[in-house]
């Protein structure tokens, strides 16, 4: 009798063991709907997966599974549907560090309001010193995002800098919004007050984002171009606008002896321009719809910046690009291309007797512009 009641236990435990379990229907279902491309398929696969992660405790890795369908849901436009799963994988020990970051940053997805954002600074405020994930960035990103729509300068400024320490610990899959984070603070902490010390600090990343470009110059993402550019014309920008405003700033020659000390080595800096054979005829290049309406995106400061790349046939400038609208307005630069036409190149040589030319592969300026309020 008692061999059999033995035995009667551990039958019963091994088929309360199965039944703890996920099912693996389940897991290969969603499976199959990432591999059939459909989102729907995506999210009705994730809800059925979240549930039976929750409807099933005593799985050792529920937690886990929770948070993973929880934040597939959110990413495919249905956080309504991962606040529940969101919330138990947060209790959970299973469930990766950021998991209680999950349900708050879901919440603040449906409805942003004070409550919502007060919750998920605190879910935030509990991981920001561990590395980054991808939810941590998309709630850090929706932050200063969201501040910068509402022109709240002060908390965009408070957001975006957590942001770049936090982005920092995470390396190289996250340097790029390392870069940008650092730059949506530099444009609200410009809108607050410009500083010397700002131009130092945009120096010091065009330094670093000098180095990338010159060790790996075959390799490198667009985004690093993109970037350094953007932090070149910062420091022009807020040159320009301390300078018309009477205040001390770092002058252009302190400014390239920090950026030569920071990226290190006698290698020359990207060149603003490229070309084959002759060099470019100083000129000017003119932008008449500045002319006209001198007003960036927004319209709002009273100084901003334009970064420009183009090419020059013959002197005509053809293909200009806007690779960064500074301050920064919530406007994308492509939104900012439709403001321009109509564009030319000024030469100051007569390239017959110069020695010059009127071609480049690529140039790159930064234009400054006045701006006024309220555009």
């Amino acid at each position: 009798m008692r061999r059999t009641l033995v035995s009667l236990f551990i039958g019963l435990s091994a088929v309360c063991s199965a039944m703890a379990q996920v099912p693996s229907g389940d897991l290969q279902a969603l499976e199959a709907a990432k591999a059939s491309g459909s989102r729907q398929q995506v999210i009705t696969a994730a809800r059925q997966l979240a549930a039976s992660a929750m409807a099933h405790p005593e799985d050792p890795e529920a937690g886990r599974i929770a948070y993973s369908a929880g934040w597939l849901l959110c990413i495919n436009f249905s956080c309504r549907d991962a606040i529940k799963p969101g919330k138990f994988a947060a209790t959970r020990s299973d469930a990766p560090i950021d998991a209680v970051v999950l349900a708050p940053f879901a919440e603040y997805r449906v409805k942003v309001s004070k409550k919502s954002k007060r919750a998920l600074a605190e879910a935030l405020s509990l991981v920001e010193a561990s590395e980054p994930t991808d939810l941590t960035l998309s709630a850090f990103r929706e932050l200063y995002s969201q501040s910068q729509l509402v022109r709240d300068s002060k908390a965009t400024a408070e957001w975006a800098s957590r942001a770049h320490l936090h982005f920092g610990r995470g390396g190289e899959p996250y340097a790029e919004y390392y870069y940008e984070s650092l730059f949506v603070q530099i444009s609200a902490e410009y809108e607050i007050r410009p500083r010397s010390s700002q131009i130092e600090t945009v120096v010091r990343a065009s330094g670093e984002l000098a180095r990338r470009l010159l060790d790996s110059p075959d390799s490198h993402t667009d985004w690093v171009e993109r970037s350094y550019w953007e932090a070149t014309g910062w420091a022009e920008l807020i040159r320009a606008r301390l300078e018309s405003e009477g205040r001390d700033y770092l002058s252009r020659a302190d400014a390239e002896a920090m950026l030569k000390l920071e990226y290190t080595g006698d290698r020359p800096l990207p060149p603003r321009t490229v070309t084959k054979g002759l060099r470019v005829c100083d000129g000017h290049l003119i932008a008449a719809d500045f002319d006209k309406e001198p007003i960036l995106p927004g319209g709002y400061a009273s100084f901003g910046a334009f970064v420009i790349k183009f090419s020059l046939r013959n002197g005509e400038v053809i293909n200009p690009e806007i690779i960064a609208a500074l301050p920064r307005s919530g406007l994308t630069p492509e939104q900012a291309e439709s403001r321009i036409a109509r564009w030319r190149f000024e030469p100051q040589e007569d390239p017959a007797t110069a020695n010059c030319a009127l071609d480049a592969e690529t140039g790159v300026l930064t234009l400054i512009v006045r701006t006024l309020r309220g555009g």
